[in-house]
């Protein structure tokens, strides 16, 4: 669910006040009261106010009054909440040594003035964010950033006051959106949309921008905010607004292997000519360069560092073609490359490769026991396997984020996310109903526990991931999961009844197979092909059938609980709290109508 749009900005200056006092610990689990209205920025706040799961998943629905200028009111930030701010950075250590300048913040506030005109004008000029502000936010950015396996903005070389307006407010943007403050969060999606309007400008008014990377690296980095904010109106904006990009990079030959050549540090050791060469490094592909390369601060580390790892010797430059191959290519690359980056580049190569194989067989009628797309399913099942075994194990601090997107894929060949949401309610009771057909038809007993088993272990991953590292694609993993579980209670044996812990016979209590769990290969495979045992949850009050869904929602929404304690959470982190919130609530009514008829 999106924000409050009708909570002001005194109000969320008392709210950022007040949160300097406490660490707004999210502890308790919402109530399901269909009163109740969500509250963002916290999940002990959220609840359901929604009788059926469709009404959270359903599509955007545009009103008249929806435009990218609606939100321009939070472009204005109270005077002592950004000092405060402002102060606090002051105390950490920085990223990027240089700071904004308020001349470039006078730059990126005359595009703003210029976009919105006369609205909210006199606001802006006495509470747009201060230089300190600004830059706070942009340091923001770039330290997630050093954390994250795809780094593609390269820090080392970039001067903020060097920077284009637009620049500058985007990355402002993107490090606002992941603020624990609310006020900041809105100030973040405001921003997102004076960028993705000056871009559109800019682009229309240059075209050679088409070919510049900063360029490039913004319009990528309003989409990245777009899609992962949670709102089903940016949300879709994002996804429109795709494909442009992606040709401006075709149409300059950027996909082609060809274009790409090894950059070797000069042997002078004359400054101009090797920050030259380094610089042209850095705006070329990192997919072929170790993380260390990429993370030297200066040209003459990275000279050295070249040296040291011997880059001169690395072959021709990789491509996703090269490695999509096979896993055993990926242990062929040169070992400068950057093992991490290659892993996550082939991992979501094969999603789309598991896509593109559901899709077709799904649009077709009685094309799921086709044998030439069991023969492509299997294949992607043994590509998947096999990364399992010869790649994850190897990948250190990275390997639980891999392993999470790893099993949410898996969980993918078997059963297509998109039918799961349908399935939830998405596109209605009808839609719903035929695709619940479709699954029961189509889709084996045995696959279906296969699929099951790496909704499991999602679980079980995400519980071992870092403090705040559960969101964007990692959170929308969790999300499947809970689905396929979800789905899985609604079609088991039982029916649609949810029932307790304790309703359980005591030898389905003492013979069930924990999901969440390690377990060795012959009990998995004892468990896929015979399906005896009652597959469930592991819990603080035991395991939890997977016919309670209830409680299997509750475990999900703790899942997320806890990887955000001590902080707000964003906008999609919300979202999908209310979404399983919706499932729970839709959970309650049918197992108390079930129970009203087995009283009859």
């Amino acid at each position: 669910m999106g924000l409050d749009l009708d909570l002001g900005l005194t109000e969320a200056d008392l709210e950022f006040l007040g949160s300097l006092n406490d660490d707004n610990m999210i502890s308790q689990r919402p109530s399901i009261t269909p009163e109740k209205q969500p509250q963002a920025g916290s999940l002990d706040s959220v609840g359901s106010t929604h009788r059926k799961p469709c009404s959270q998943l359903s599509s955007w629905s545009p009103r008249s009054k929806d435009n990218a200028y609606m939100d321009q009111e939070y472009l204005s930030v109270p005077k002592d909440l950004d000092h405060s701010i402002a102060e606090h950075a002051t105390a950490r250590s920085r990223v990027l040594p240089e700071h904004l300048s308020r001349e470039r913040r006078d730059l990126a506030f005359a595009v703003v003035v210029r976009i919105c005109g006369q609205r909210n004008f006199d606001r802006l000029m006495h509470c747009f964010p201060s230089a300190e502000l600004l830059d706070s936010l942009i340091q923001d950015f770039f330290i997630r950033q050093r954390n994250e396996v795809d780094s593609w903005i390269h820090e080392p070389t970039m001067h903020l006051n060097q920077e284009s307006p637009v620049m500058i407010i985007t990355l402002a943007a993107a490090g606002a959106v992941m603020s624990s403050v609310d006020a900041l969060q809105r100030l973040g999606y405001a921003l997102l949309e004076i960028a993705r309007i000056q871009l559109s400008q800019d682009y229309e008014s240059d075209n050679s921008l088409t070919r510049h990377l900063r360029a490039q690296q913004a319009y990528a980095l309003v989409l990245q905010i777009g899609l992962w904010s949670g709102n089903k109106r940016r949300v879709e904006i994002a996804e429109s607004f795709e494909q442009p990009l992606v040709t401006m990079l075709r149409r300059a030959s950027l996909f082609k292997k060809e274009k790409y050549s090894a950059l070797m540090p000069p042997s002078t050791d004359d400054e101009e000519t090797l920050n030259s060469h380094w610089r042209r490094w850095a705006e070329s592909e990192s997919f072929n360069s170790s993380r260390n390369l990429w993370d030297a601060r200066t040209a003459a580390e990275w000279k050295s560092l070249c040296l040291k790892e011997d880059f001169q010797s690395a072959d021709s430059p990789l491509s996703l073609a090269d490695i999509l191959q096979g896993p055993p290519l990926l242990w062929q690359i040169p070992l400068q490359s950057d093992v991490s980056l290659t892993a996550l580049v082939y991992i979501h190569g094969i999603s789309k490769m598991v896509a593109d194989c559901n899709r077709n067989r799904y649009e077709r009628c009685g094309a799921w026991s086709n044998p030439l797309f069991q023969l492509w399913q299997r294949e992607l099942q043994d590509i998947l396997e096999r990364f399992g075994i010869e790649v994850l194990g190897t990948l250190g601090t990275q390997n639980s984020i891999m392993a999470l997107i790893h099993q949410a894929i898996s969980l993918s060949v078997y059963i297509p996310l998109g039918a799961l949401e349908v399935l939830a309610g998405k596109d209605g009771e009808e839609s719903a109903a035929h695709v619940r057909q479709t699954i029961v038809r189509s889709i084996s007993p045995s696959h279906f526990r296969q699929a099951i088993w790496h909704a499991g272990q999602v679980l079980r991953i995400s519980k071992t991931m870092a403090s705040g590292s559960l969101i964007r694609f990692c959170a929308t993993c969790l999300y499947f999961a809970a689905l396929a579980l979800w789905t899985y209670g609604t079609l088991s044996p039982r029916g649609v009844l949810s029932l307790d812990a304790s309703e359980l016979d005591t030898t389905e209590q003492r013979d069930v197979f924990l999901l969440d769990e390690v377990v060795d290969d012959l009990a998995l495979r004892h468990f896929i092909v015979s399906g005896k045992r009652t597959p469930a949850l592991s819990s603080e009050r035991g395991p939890v059938s997977l016919d309670d869904r209830v409680a299997v929602v509750h475990i999900f929404q703790d899942a997320l609980r806890s990887n955000h304690l001590g902080r707000k959470v964003s906008q999609q982190i919300q979202t999908f709290h209310d979404v399983l919130s919706a499932l729970e609530y839709f959970s309650r009514i049918n197992h108390d109508k079930s129970r009203k008829r087995k009283a009859l």
